[in-house]
């Protein structure tokens, strides 16, 4: 498929500087072969039925997945402690019975912006989906008590690529389609969401350019938070995250499937989950991001009332 051959040679280069070696079994598929695992990227044509009335159309959705073996089975709980560290992918349990999976997907639409955009943001979530799982599941090891070396160490050093002026154009623009957005800081925008309009219910979405990751070092951090939902227990929030994130993996989307959703530590809420670092760093890419989070919530089910 044409959208595969787009980044073909920039995934070889980028795993072949690893030891990883990339080849291409079949016209919609790549397959990368690394010692600890392996890497997939397919592409699927978008249904003619799902295209009606679309604009711009989508064309096809691609798959990201990691797979990394030889791991313990985890559990759901597990599963989730991991995914509140997520940056570009979530973590998951493949079908083997020592095999940990992350899988990302991205609809590319006839829009030349929008497909250069999505194809740049599968290259390099690709490229990042397996040291993430090797840094989250060592830091699982120890129940997340001692800190990881960062993967970017310069980042670590240096204030996030996404700037102030950048922040304040993602404001602008949540005010511009008309959403109740506010600037608490220079640093961040707090958009809140509500299918009821009642004042005090509903969700919100932060997004922060001062709050580095554990492993990433700085970026841009977005997280959409649903209400609280008394009563309901921290395992059946961690059943249902991953039951969304494996939902949502496999879904045509205007905008990327990234981040993670999992449980909010303490708390009885939900929370997506999304980091990107400074490596990734894109025009438009942050507010693609942003827009993920918010199409994630209109697709979620949250309800204003909790449950």
């Amino acid at each position: 498929m044409a959208v595969l051959e787009a980044f073909e040679d920039s995934l070889r280069a980028a795993f072949a500087a690893v030891g990883g070696a990339l080849v291409r079994p079949r016209a919609d598929l790549l397959h990368v072969l690394e010692p600890e695992g392996d890497t997939f990227i397919s592409a699927v044509s978008v249904p003619a039925a799902a295209q009606a009335g679309a604009e711009p159309k989508p064309i096809c959705m691609m798959t990201v997945t990691a797979l990394l073996k030889n791991r313990p089975r985890l559990t759901d709980g597990q599963v989730n402690a991991c995914n509140r560290y997520a940056g570009l992918s979530f973590l998951s349990r493949a079908s083997g019975p020592q095999e940990v999976m992350s899988a990302n997907s991205f609809t590319v639409y006839d829009d030349p912006v929008q497909r250069s955009q999505m194809l740049y943001l599968a290259l390099q979530t690709a490229v990042l989906q397996r040291t993430w799982q090797s840094q989250v599941l060592t830091a699982l090891e120890d129940d997340f008590r001692q800190p990881v070396g960062v993967l970017d160490p310069q980042s670590a050093a240096m204030s996030s690529n996404w700037t102030d002026e950048e922040l304040a154009s993602m404001f602008r623009s949540a005010i511009d389609g008309e959403l109740n957005a506010r600037q608490p800081d220079a640093h961040g925008v707090l958009i809140h969401l509500s299918k009821s309009k009642v004042r005090g219910q509903g969700s919100f979405v932060i997004v922060r350019n001062d709050l580095p990751h554990p492993f990433y070092g700085n970026g841009l951090s977005v997280t959409l938070v649903l209400p609280e939902e008394k009563g309901v227990s921290q395992e059946e929030f961690a059943s249902r995250a991953l039951a969304w994130n494996r939902r949502e993996a496999l879904s045509v989307m205007p905008t990327p499937c990234v981040g993670a959703w999992s449980s909010m530590l303490g708390r009885p809420q939900m929370q997506l989950q999304c980091f990107v670092p400074n490596v990734v760093y894109a025009a438009g890419v942050g507010q693609l991001v942003l827009d993920s989070a918010i199409q994630r919530w209109a697709v979620s089910g949250e309800t204003d009332v909790p449950l």
